[in-house]
């Protein structure tokens, strides 16, 4: 799924966020950002697992990084640091992305599509891949109908923000 540019950026991205829960969960061990996968970063995966009801890993799969990243997000609010996805305008040259493509971000999108779920039929359809399928773009089209903006086939700022938006407001209530 990812290059080993992406990779590297989605393993610091990752650290950052185990390393922000063990400053305040001390059975977390601190790690180090560096963006590499390293023995520190399996242990701290592991204690994380163990100390948050996840069956004991050392890896990460969908399951520990949506849990790790609902926690930070819950940390973040807690400590009145509202954490928002910015991740489009770095991730991406060109500042759009087409259907087909795979993609970091598209992992972003289908994540956040599928945890709205309960909007409507087109999110809960999302399966998270990383690859801009064709339910991904129902998804988006639906979005993009309710918002009345973008462009079909591409996300491009305009409906990277709506989703931000849509997604924002819908976990700020859920808190």
């Amino acid at each position: 799924m990812y290059d080993m540019k992406n990779k590297t950026q989605a393993v610091l991205d990752f650290q950052n966020m185990l390393e922000e829960i063990g400053r305040y969960d001390s059975r977390i061990p601190l790690v180090h950002p560096d963006g590499i996968y390293d023995e520190e970063t399996a242990d701290a995966v592991e204690a994380f697992c163990k100390n948050y009801g996840l069956p004991p890993r050392r890896t990460v799969d969908h399951e520990v990084y949506r849990s790790v990243a609902d926690t930070y997000r819950s940390l973040r609010y807690y400590l009145g640091k509202r954490e928002r996805p910015d991740l489009f305008p770095t991730d991406l040259a060109g500042g759009v992305l087409s259907k087909d493509e795979r993609a970091v971000t598209v992992y972003y999108i289908q994540s956040m599509l599928a945890e709205m779920g309960d909007v409507c039929d087109e999110y809960a359809a999302v399966v998270i891949n990383g690859t801009y399928d064709d339910a991904t773009e129902k998804a988006l089209s639906r979005l993009r109908k309710d918002s009345g903006i973008g462009k079909e086939n591409t996300v491009d700022i305009v409906t990277w923000n709506a989703l931000c938006r849509e997604y924002n407001e819908r976990k700020s209530v859920e808190m």
